[in-house]
This record gives structure tokens, sequence and C-alpha cells, in this order.
């Protein structure tokens, strides 16, 4: 959308919360801290802690098909709307 509303929220602590026109979060950048669990979907915190156990999630991004993540060790891994892992890039 050309005039689509969006809202930008910058923490203290450098953190980075975009939301869209109806208030919901789309991309949470926390730099090099994790991103808060309780944000996280339960699936794909789960797919991080079992296959890449010292990394953390530093960033979440969202829309109506997927999920990007970014990692602390510099990967990223994509999952659809059901949370399965469709992309992994390192």
């Amino acid at each position: 959308y050309l005039w689509d509303t969006e809202y930008e929220v910058i923490l203290k602590n450098g953190t980075k919360i975009e939301f869209d026109r109806k208030g919901n979060w789309k991309d949470i950048d926390c730099k090099r801290n994790a991103v808060p669990n309780n944000i996280i979907p339960e699936k794909i915190a789960e797919y991080v802690k079992t296959n890449f156990p010292q990394a953390k999630i530093v960033k979440i991004e969202r829309n109506k098909r997927q999920y990007e993540v970014s990692l602390s060790n510099d990967m990223e891994l994509s999952f659809d709307s059901r949370f399965n892992i469709i992309d992994i890039d390192d």
C-alpha cells in the first residue's frame, strides 16, 4: 500500500520496534540483545534452541506469509505462517 500507516518506536537500549496501523508488531530489532521470549512464537523458539543452542534471536520480522529471524551468530532463518522452516541463510 502506498499510504499504509506504520509506527516506529526506538527504546533507550537501541531496540527498534515497528508496528502496523492496527498496533501489531511487524519488526523487532534488538541489535545484539535477545528478543524477549514471550514475543517469539513457541515453535520458532524451540527450533532455534534445538538447532542453534548457542545462538539467541536478535531480530524477528513477520508479515502475512512468513517470519524472518536473525540470530546472534549472523544466521537468518525463514519460517512459513505455520512456523515450518523454509530457508536458512548463513
